[in-house]
């Protein structure tokens, strides 16, 4: 039901290691209450790993972009008030529901 294919090939090697630490299987016939809760269970750990992923992809784009590739304290800045955006944005939904229950 939930497999490798279903993510982004960005997150591929997170998962992996994710997956090693845990030692949770990466696939297989699982009972669907038990993969539900695994698909779950992988798809918050991206959410909450979005942060990184936006804050790279950031800094690079702002540095290219706007510096001609230097890196600068405002490159940092900027990247890490993108990354807080988009993560606030992503997660947000996520506590209302969580507070509501």
């Amino acid at each position: 039901m939930s497999s490798e294919l279903d993510y982004s090939p960005t997150f591929r090697p997170q998962l992996a290691a994710s997956h090693s630490l845990r030692n949770s299987p990466t696939s297989g016939l699982l009972p669907l209450l038990r993969s539900s809760v695994l698909h779950f269970r992988k798809t918050f750990q991206i959410l909450f790993s979005i942060k990184f992923y936006t804050y790279g992809s950031s800094k690079r784009m702002i540095s290219q972009e706007i510096f001609g590739g230097r890196e600068t304290v405002l490159v940092h800045l900027l990247a890490a008030t993108t990354a807080g955006v988009a993560t606030s944005t992503a997660k947000n939904p996520i506590w209302l529901v969580k507070t509501r229950l």
